[in-house]
């Protein structure tokens, strides 16, 4: 990650390390104990991109170098891409092609916030707000949609889905720092 932090508040850099910590560790548990290959490769993707969010909240994070992260969180777009296209059900949301391609927009997201990050000061202000506030409000719009048809279940909400619902959340909260 860029050597600089996009969080400049103490109180919201370990809050937010928090909030990706918890599903991280989540993720990490079930990649690991999870047969299917298809299903790792997702965990798996979510593990790296909860490291990358807690990553980017510290000034003194470990340097990965720009073109590996958006390598790797562009392969984790199209993977998630790909598995809405192919209909692929290995989801605990209501809906597995919207969690799919819920996934694909934080991936994303991800490649996004990394690119703007490398650049510093290089891009257009209003461009940059403009495509944060988009990316904060699908973000959080995605984990809405996924907690109301959740709640109307009758067996209560899978700590799979309020792990993704941490992560989007979490992921509009830093999204939203990009503007300020």
């Amino acid at each position: 990650m860029h050597p600089d932090s996009m969080m400049g508040s103490p109180f919201l850099r370990w809050w937010l390390t928090a909030l990706f910590l918890l599903p991280g560790l989540f993720f990490l548990a079930r990649c690991l104990l999870r047969g299917v290959p298809a299903t790792r490769v997702s965990d798996g993707l979510h593990v790296l991109m909860c490291a990358g969010m807690i990553v980017m909240m510290w000034p003194t994070g470990l340097v990965v170098p720009v073109a590996a992260q958006l390598a790797v969180f562009g392969a984790g777009t199209l993977w998630f891409a790909g598995l809405v296209v192919v209909g692929h059900d290995d989801c605990d949301w209501p809906r597995s092609w919207g969690a799919h391609a819920h996934h694909a927009i934080m991936m994303a997201g991800m490649v996004w916030m990394i690119a703007i990050m490398s650049m510093h000061r290089a891009v257009v202000p209003g461009l940059q707000a403009g495509i944060a506030a988009v990316l904060a409000a699908l973000f959080l719009l995605g984990s809405a949609a996924v907690a109301v048809r959740s709640s109307r279940s009758t067996s209560g909400v899978p700590l799979p889905v309020a792990a993704d619902v941490l992560m989007s959340v979490g992921m509009a909260g830093t999204t939203l720092v990009l503007i300020t």
